[in-house]
């Protein structure tokens, strides 16, 4: 059923097999884009890729994974997020439960168990990020569609504008080569506290590494991109795109 205004779409009380396919095809793309990581090739210096003596192919894999993979993959992954928890809310009212106090539990887990990934086994956890923002998501779950969509256009312009300021800010700075504001992807010298040193070491370079994402978040907008991804997938569960494929297939 499509919905207009602040009511709960019906969606079906098993689980939806296209959501599900799409969020394996998501993590498959994210990934490729963690494997830079994995290999610390993300943080290494120009020096450090050249010695590698595979420079010329790194550069241009590197490059297909920042345009094909990177942001599109934990954009949709982003989308299916927001998408589940419109579908959550349906299933809970039509249950006669309260949707909020209920998210508000899963959310607290899912943080919660972010936080213990990302200092416990890799600081790329992103479920942490995804709590977060999902806290911001409860303020919109009872806006009209018109309204859901508005908000997610101004989520995603966001970036934008912060970037406009950080532009101003460099150029004030007088800076000649690079931002002025620049958090950098981590403390590279920790990298071989992952495979040399000991549980302790892995933990505080863990650490280290956490702080440096959360604060890359906040300075690249990713909070407000990830917003806006979660209000398009609420808004797609309530038009029905999800649930009522063949309605819904020229879209």
């Amino acid at each position: 059923m499509k919905h207009s205004g602040g009511a709960v779409p019906t969606v079906p009380s098993e689980r939806i097999a296209l959501l599900d396919g799409l969020r394996g095809f998501a993590l498959l793309g994210i990934l490729f884009v963690n494997m830079t990581w994995f290999t610390g090739f993300a943080v290494m210096s120009s020096e450090q890729r050249i010695a590698l003596g595979t420079s010329g192919v790194d550069a241009a894999v590197y490059w297909l994974i920042h345009c094909l993979i990177d942001g599109k993959f934990w954009s949709l992954f982003a989308l299916l997020f927001g998408a589940g928890a419109a579908v959550q809310m349906a299933r809970a009212e039509a249950r006669g439960a309260r949707f909020r106090p209920f998210y508000l539990r899963r959310l607290t887990v899912l943080l919660v168990v972010g936080l213990a990934h990302a200092v416990l086994v890799w600081f790329g956890d992103i479920v942490g990020i995804y709590a977060v923002v999902g806290f911001a998501m409860l303020f919109f779950v009872r806006c009209s569609d018109r309204a859901v969509l508005a908000w997610a256009a101004v989520c995603m312009a966001a970036p934008i504008v912060q970037g406009g300021i950080w532009l101003v800010a460099y150029q004030s700075a007088g800076a000649t080569v690079g931002p002025a504001i620049d958090p950098g992807h981590g403390p590279a010298e920790l990298l071989g506290s992952f495979g040399g040193g000991g549980y302790w070491e892995a933990f505080a370079a863990n650490w280290a590494f956490l702080k440096e994402r959360w604060f890359l978040a906040v300075y690249e907008g990713r909070f407000f991109k990830l917003l806006g991804m979660f209000l398009i997938g609420l808004w797609a569960v309530r038009r029905g795109i999800f649930t009522e494929i063949e309605q819904n297939r020229r879209f």
